[in-house]
């Protein structure tokens, strides 16, 4: 790669080499390198601008020390085919935010485990950046917050389901931008953005989680169940429902079976990662890579439609209950109400979207449209 040293005003020395076609090449290996297609909008908001040379600023310089460390990584450990295709979820859960907060649910996709709801409230000054008709000034858009909202709940999954290995998650948000840059895994319009989805995307292949299936609900669906956690913070038509979340949705949204709703209480520790992100902040790799250790009393649990609920002491791994029949899984009039048919139906275009043509598994059975002879071929014919 030809490089070019160019003298700045301070005397520092900024590099600036030809790149145009380094983002071609990186999304051709992209394909077969999980986590790769979060690494991307430094280099797109980079290209935003015309010329052929492009500085290397110390964004750009770090996500491409990202994209060594992942190609070096690869070389050691190759790609298991199950981290490439889509399937159907084994696990839903539906996201929203707000200026005030985020929340959202967890709930069981073509395979059953523990019901939980979790709400998180950012800090003032995330609150403040928010752009509004008053405050024109701020750095962050809802788009940005929403899409903190899905980071963030992926980030809980991640502590109350203990093997994500292989496993596809179907997350549902009513917001279109935040759903087309999770899909996507880049933005060359929101640095915060950006630094959400290189988290999201690193913690997917960390986990070892297949593609992960991020889809858009229309606001009346996702109104239900995903707005009540992330709007509760301020005295309103859900303000009630944050002294205890768990009583609430037992008693809004009561499961079938004897089940029952829990809480996960979302640490500052944990949530600080996604914080440090939407305050532009460029985190380490290595605190990607690892995550906080939690405590063991993570939230609350209820007795099915129980007024009251209990403290309880609760480790990561999660006791599965019956498998997922046909019947919804919560009344239609309460909430998003799955059946297996249609998860498959809702998913069904996104699990198509990374499927490869159908072709014969032997070559020997393709079928040869014509074996007549044709002119100019570089190989002759055996015919």
């Amino acid at each position: 790669m030809r490089k070019n040293c160019e003298t700045h005003k301070k005397g520092l020395q900024i590099q600036s080499v030809p790149i145009a076609k380094i983002p071609g090449k990186l999304q051709h290996a992209s394909f077969g390198i999980p986590g790769g297609k979060g690494l991307f909008s430094p280099i797109y908001r980079a290209l935003k601008n015309p010329g052929k040379l492009v500085i290397i600023t110390a964004a750009l310089r770090s996500v491409l020390q990202d994209w060594r460390t992942l190609v070096q990584h690869l070389g050691k450990h190759p790609t298991p085919v199950q981290l490439l295709v889509t399937e159907y979820p084994i696990f839903l859960q539906y996201t929203d935010a707000c200026k005030l907060g985020a929340g959202g649910v967890i709930t069981p996709g073509l395979e059953d485990i523990q019901y939980w709801v979790w709400q998180y409230e950012w800090p003032l000054d995330i609150q403040r950046e928010l752009v509004s008709a008053t405050n024109r000034k701020g750095r962050l858009t809802i788009n940005d917050l929403e899409l903190a909202g899905l980071v963030l709940g992926w980030l809980v999954l991640e502590y109350v389901v203990a093997d994500l290995t292989f496993k596809h998650v179907g997350m549902f948000c009513d917001n279109t931008s935040a759903v087309a840059w999770a899909y996507k895994g880049s933005t060359s319009i929101s640095i915060a953005a950006a630094r959400l989805l290189r988290l999201l995307s690193i913690r997917q292949r960390i986990r070892q989680a297949s593609s992960l299936l991020p889809m858009n609900i229309a606001g009346k669906d996702n109104a239900a169940m995903a707005d009540i956690p992330s709007r509760a913070f301020k005295n309103g038509e859900f303000f009630h429902a944050k002294e205890d979340i768990v009583s609430f949705f037992n008693s809004t949204f009561p499961l079938p079976q004897g089940l029952s709703w829990k809480e996960f209480k979302v640490p500052e520790k944990l949530a600080s990662r996604v914080i440090s992100c939407l305050r532009g902040e460029q985190l380490q790799m290595e605190s990607l890579y690892k995550l906080p250790k939690l405590g063991k009393g993570i939230g609350k649990i209820g007795q099915g439609i129980a007024s009251n609920a209990t403290q309880i002491h609760s480790s990561q791994a999660i006791h599965h209950v019956n498998a997922p029949s046909s019947s919804p899984l919560l009344p239609p009039e309460l909430g998003p109400a799955l059946t297996v048919e249609e998860i498959k139906l809702r998913f069904k275009r996104s699990r198509m979207r990374s499927r490869p043509s159908p072709r014969p598994a032997n070559w020997l059975e393709n079928v040869v449209p014509s074996t007549k002879v044709r002119e100019h071929t570089f190989f002759p014919s055996n015919v």
